[in-house]
């Protein structure tokens, strides 16, 4: 199970309406604050190295609004390999793509890597959206 979770190392807040210069203003400031001091590659900063069979204890948030004045969604991700885990609802449940990975999550039906959420589509077909009945 990881650690610090709810303690991230930062947050950043992005509006997505924003243009492609914020975009890009948001994601140099990510790279800046999460790299291997010291170390680059093709003029970009690199992390530092992942502690193989070692639960992420550094993780940062971002939060997506569509306005200033939304309360926004928080994504948390791991600082060791950029991986999206989970996020915040807005009433404060936190959830998970790997099980057992943020403590009190609850596992949304499917994981994080790049096949069960494009790989697999047939099995997103079975996923509940929106509000509880």
């Amino acid at each position: 199970m990881a650690k610090n979770v709810d303690k991230p190392l930062f947050t950043a807040t992005f509006n997505v309406q924003a243009s492609s210069a914020d975009y890009v203003t948001f994601i140099n400031g990510i790279r800046n604050k999460l790299r291997n001091p010291g170390h680059s590659s093709h003029n970009r900063p690199v992390l530092p190295p992942i502690e193989p069979n070692v639960p992420p204890s550094r993780w940062f948030h971002i939060v997506l609004k569509t306005s200033p004045a939304s309360t926004g969604l928080t994504l948390a991700t791991r600082a060791d390999n950029l991986y999206w885990e989970g996020f915040k609802s807005s009433d404060g449940t936190w959830w998970e793509l790997t099980p057992g990975l943020i403590p009190g999550a609850t596992h949304v039906g499917f994981g994080g890597t790049y096949r069960d959420l494009l790989g697999d589509t047939d099995k997103l077909t079975n996923v509940a959206l929106g509000r509880q009945q």
